[in-house]
């Protein structure tokens, strides 16, 4: 009778023993733990959860996905990147993985590696805004302004209140000296920012008029430029003394090339 009563009373406690450290074994609880850590900003607790996640089953996506997002937050963008590298391996079709690592890579300044994950987001996504306007400012990054400019086009084509699309744009253009490009893009959004909803996603109205005057400035100064070298140039015709008429239908043609020159300038 003794002896039942031991067994029953060993088979209940490792009954207890089994439920606990399953408890504590189970990968959704620490999940779970993991999300709600990270909503409520403990990013290092929660990484330390999905640790436990990926230790128990080590080929859940999700887990590695929530844990490049908490590295990416506490800025250690290289472990970031580590685990969004895992999350393609397991998923190759999954578009945050992607658009995640590409904002990695830009805050390590690798450009291209972001560029080329844009390219995956819109392969996937096509109609996916922010990838294009994320990988114009990316090409801007590297100096290809015009290729930045195609990807605000088709970001402000897939949603024409995009505010922030219309600003990068302008800057673009401004940096390829097309002032009055950028100046119509500048404008357009004070408009937008005064007359849509989408006014909230910009904060600093009197800096794009800031920038507007600045375009004014530098086309101004490059009028000034030119007629400079024109006025050097015209010098130089009378320095060598052409003889009567000759000397002033030569003036007359550069006086006609300065305000040629100068009206390309002109906004």
């Amino acid at each position: 009778m003794k002896k039942s009563v031991f067994v029953v009373l060993l088979l209940l406690v490792l009954s207890l023993v089994t439920i606990t450290f399953g408890c504590l074994d189970d990968p959704d609880k620490h999940y779970n733990n993991g999300i709600e850590l990270q909503e409520q900003g403990q990013l290092q607790e929660a990484i330390e959860e999905y640790d436990e996640v990926i230790r128990i089953d080590p080929e859940r996506a999700d887990a590695y996905h929530n844990r490049g997002t908490a590295y990416y937050r506490l800025e250690q963008y290289e472990q970031a990147i580590a685990d969004y590298d895992e999350v393609i391996r397991l998923d190759p079709e999954r578009t945050d993985a992607y658009y995640n690592r590409a904002l990695a890579y830009y805050k390590l300044e690798q450009y291209g590696q972001a560029i080329a994950d844009y390219y995956q987001v819109i392969r996937l996504d096509p109609d996916n805004a922010d990838a294009y306007r994320n990988r114009g400012v990316a090409y801007g990054k590297l100096g290809k302004f015009q290729k930045a400019i195609e990807n605000y086009d088709e970001a402000i084509r897939l949603n024409p209140e995009y505010a922030s699309a219309y600003y990068n744009r302008g800057i673009a253009y401004d940096k390829l000296g097309k002032f009055q490009k950028a100046i119509e893009d500048y404008v357009m959004l004070i408009r937008e920012t005064f007359n849509s909803l989408a006014y909230g996603k910009i904060r600093n109205i009197p800096q794009i008029e800031k920038e507007i005057k600045k375009i004014k400035s530098r086309a101004e100064a490059q009028r000034q430029k030119a007629r400079k070298y024109y006025t050097s140039r015209r010098e130089n015709l009378l320095q060598k003394a052409f003889p009567g008429d000759k000397l002033d239908r030569s003036l007359a043609k550069l006086d006609e090339e300065v305000e040629q020159q100068i009206n390309k300038i002109s906004l």
